[in-house]
């Protein structure tokens, strides 16, 4: 029985390792996620998410059109912005496309488990 037990934690302790690499190596590329609602303003796509911060989309953004006003999970490299806005502050970070995920055709979806009142029953 405690060899059984002993094997056990090795294993875990492994796996967990192995796992451990492999997330050390998708952060070391540089690539970044953010779900948020797509916008398109002066020719250029901005992902705003939920915690309002805006982001600039760079790279090929031909595909972007489509996806105006959806909510969309964006794939891609962080990039700093040096500019800065016309009010001193710092201009909004940037990300250079590397792929789109389609998640809603509305910006701010509901809860899936909570209905909105009209389609409530009544009490």
């Amino acid at each position: 029985m405690r060899k059984a037990m002993v094997s056990t934690v090795i294993l875990l302790l492994c796996t967990t390792w192995v796992l451990a690499q492999e997330t050390a190596k998708a952060s070391s590329s540089g690539q970044t996620m953010i779900q948020g609602c797509l916008s398109q303003s002066d020719g250029g796509y901005t992902l705003t998410d939920k915690s309002g911060t805006a982001y600039h989309i760079t790279g090929n953004t031909s595909q972007l059109k489509e996806h105006v006003g959806h909510e969309v999970r964006i794939k891609g490299k962080a990039a700093e912005s040096s500019a800065t806005s016309a009010t001193g502050s710092a201009a909004q970070p940037n990300i250079e496309l590397t792929s789109i995920k389609h998640l809603s055709a509305s910006c701010g979806s509901q809860d899936k488990s909570e209905k909105p009142m009209s389609e409530q029953p009544p009490k």
